[in-house]
């Protein structure tokens, strides 16, 4: 039986967002559960993007229990930021390429105010530190506190 390990990273980066979006790619397996868009489904039906900052709409969308949309885990790889549009192009991962890792997978989450490249950009530095993991980051709907504020503010004045 496999063991899957977790690694939660809470602590706010020192990376500053100008030295995360230096990196061109991230090539290993990365988890992703934020809702994906499909730019060029008939030549590269693996190809997705998705957002790398969430807009108020999609703070309201992942935090409403009662939303029938089902938000779909996806490992993918070979993660592109695009710093001006703020969004991440990447590769669809079917499992059964995931299951060809030599190392024990050890999921690492980020922080609810660490940005995504900034996850990757440590991640991508420090994956020759595991010797007998493999390190996978986890790209989720993280929001900042901004946002909250802002959710609650309008659920208090019945806007949403």
């Amino acid at each position: 039986m496999n063991i899957l390990y977790v690694l939660f990273i809470l602590s706010v980066s020192a990376v500053t967002e100008s030295l995360a979006a230096t990196f061109a790619k991230y090539e290993n397996l990365v988890l992703t559960c934020v809702d994906v868009t499909y730019p060029d489904e008939n030549n590269h039906p693996k190809c997705v993007e998705f957002p790398a900052r969430l807009s108020l709409k999609d703070v309201k969308k992942y935090a409403d229990k009662d939303n029938k949309d089902k938000h779909v885990a996806r490992l993918i790889k070979n993660v592109e930021y695009f710093e001006k549009e703020q969004k991440f192009r990447a590769d669809i991962v079917e499992v059964s390429e995931a299951k060809a890792l030599l190392k024990k997978p050890l999921f690492c989450v980020h922080g609810i105010d660490t940005a995504p490249e900034e996850h990757l950009l440590q991640c991508l530095n420090n994956k020759d530190k595991f010797k007998k993991f493999q390190p996978i980051p986890v790209i989720w709907p993280a929001v900042t506190q901004n946002l909250v504020q802002q959710v609650a503010q309008l659920k208090a004045k019945k806007r949403i």
